[in-house]
């Protein structure tokens, strides 16, 4: 038996980036923050995620730096070749989400001239 299922909450370390395809397919990368607490030390593991159609148009448009995120995915191994040398990293794709802050809570997590610039979504308004 295989399975590849990844399930994690963070939040995002950037503004998520995004780009379209040849064919005209929407993709958003972006990274998420997973923080854990052991005792009084606190455990930070940096996520690398990458979303496809119409997940990635409403990331892009509805998620920036700090929001919270819930990303139900797999594991993906991308794979390159810089200066002659074979590298890779696992990264996660997005097979589903959540928005975990409602639009008022990632208001007032952002500062004043994001806010203002950022359109906000109830969930009526997402495409999805």
């Amino acid at each position: 038996m295989n399975l590849n299922k990844v399930l994690i909450a963070g939040r995002l370390t950037k503004d998520p980036e995004t780009r379209n395809t040849q064919g005209g397919l929407s993709v958003c990368n972006f990274a998420i923050a997973n923080n854990r607490k052991i005792s009084d030390k606190e455990i930070v593991v940096f996520v690398d995620v990458t979303a496809f159609g119409k997940p990635a148009e409403a990331i892009a448009q509805y998620l920036r730096k700090g929001d919270r995120i819930l990303v139900d995915g797999r594991l993906e191994q991308e794979t390159w070749e810089k200066d002659g040398q074979k590298r890779s990293k696992m990264k996660i794709v997005v097979d589903r989400f959540e928005f975990v802050d409602s639009p008022k809570d990632r208001e007032q997590t952002q500062a004043p001239a994001k806010a203002s610039s950022k359109k906000q979504a109830d969930n009526d308004d997402i495409p999805f």
